[in-house]
């Protein structure tokens, strides 16, 4: 979908919002469910936002490319605002891949 379907979509869903970037106080992407990492050995990544009024929001990545897309495009909508917290080593090869697919 482009961007005005996904806004249709989560309007009408009541599934998002948009959040404008000047009320961003910060947005990284890191390791969230240290507890998991005792049972099962890896915590599960996710995007965290600080913002002004609606205070930490976390949105936890299900996939590997999922992780790769969101670095990629918050990367590309925040510059060096996005902090990253994961092991880089992981997503190194994806990354490019998807820099590749998304620039032809």
């Amino acid at each position: 979908r482009g961007e005005d379907g996904i806004r249709v979509f989560a309007k009408a869903m009541k599934r998002g919002y948009v959040l404008d970037p000047d009320d961003l106080d910060q947005v990284r992407i890191d390791y969230v469910g240290n507890w998991r990492r005792l049972f099962f050995g890896k915590s599960q990544p996710a995007l965290i936002i600080n913002h002004s009024s609606k205070g930490k929001l976390t949105y936890v990545f299900r996939k590997k490319s999922d992780v790769v897309i969101g670095m990629c495009e918050m990367k590309h909508l925040l510059g060096d605002s996005l902090e990253i917290g994961l092991d880089m080593d992981d997503y190194k090869n994806t990354l490019k891949k998807y820099e590749k697919m998304r620039n032809s």
